[in-house]
């Protein structure tokens, strides 16, 4: 769906559209390739967040996107068409955005610990450790979240749009939450729901 100039939608057809194989490429190097890493190695839960383990992952999105994005270039993907050309707007959504992603996020980890006692312990164990400079994680505040909003929105609910829109929205918000394992509870209590509010409004813009 796409606002018009009177605030109402339309509907939007995607330009491109991804067949089977295509998407089990992307998802399978961007979700499946680590999960088996991680369960190879034996460290599926993970929250180790110093620079080395930073740095590790701008150099695999680095490799995704250098081995991903040429052969979907000639597959007919441009930035354009998935996402539209920016807008000095866009700023003023985005902070909207964030907000509800952020009041989403404490309703859902308040309601897991009032309903869920367990998840609030396993909510306090999961303590971040690491230190990082500043360059670093500058670094990744700006590339991570272009990269994974480019895999589960641009790319992932526009390429799955031919199985219907919810089930887009749904296999994204899947996809974005498996890819996300390695934090065990949180995966569920915070990534979920921001994966709900971040997937809905891309797919009603």
């Amino acid at each position: 769906m796409k606002e018009d100039g009177s605030g109402a939608t339309t509907e939007v057809t995607p330009t491109r559209k991804g067949s089977i194989p295509e998407l089990a490429i992307v998802f399978g190097f961007t979700v499946g390739l680590p999960l088996a890493l991680g369960l190879a190695a034996g460290r599926l839960q993970s929250f180790d967040f110093g620079q080395s383990r930073l740095l590790g992952t701008l150099a695999a999105e680095a490799v995704a996107v250098a081995v991903l994005w040429p052969w979907l270039a000639t597959r007919g993907w441009v930035f354009r068409s998935i996402a539209g050309a920016p807008v000095p707007m866009d700023i003023v959504r985005g902070l909207g955005v964030a907000l509800v992603a952020y009041i989403a996020y404490y309703i859902s980890a308040v309601t897991w610990a009032v309903f869920v006692p367990a998840s609030y312990d396993a909510m306090k164990a999961a303590v971040p450790t690491g230190s990082a400079a500043p360059w670093v994680i500058v670094l990744v505040a700006v590339m991570n979240p272009i990269v994974e909003e480019f895999v589960w929105l641009g790319y992932g609910v526009t390429g799955m749009a031919r199985y219907g829109l919810r089930t887009a929205v749904v296999a994204s918000i899947v996809f974005r939450v498996a890819a996300h394992a390695y934090q065990g509870v949180l995966a569920i209590t915070s990534i979920l729901p921001l994966a709900i509010v971040f997937s809905v409004y891309f797919a009603r813009t």
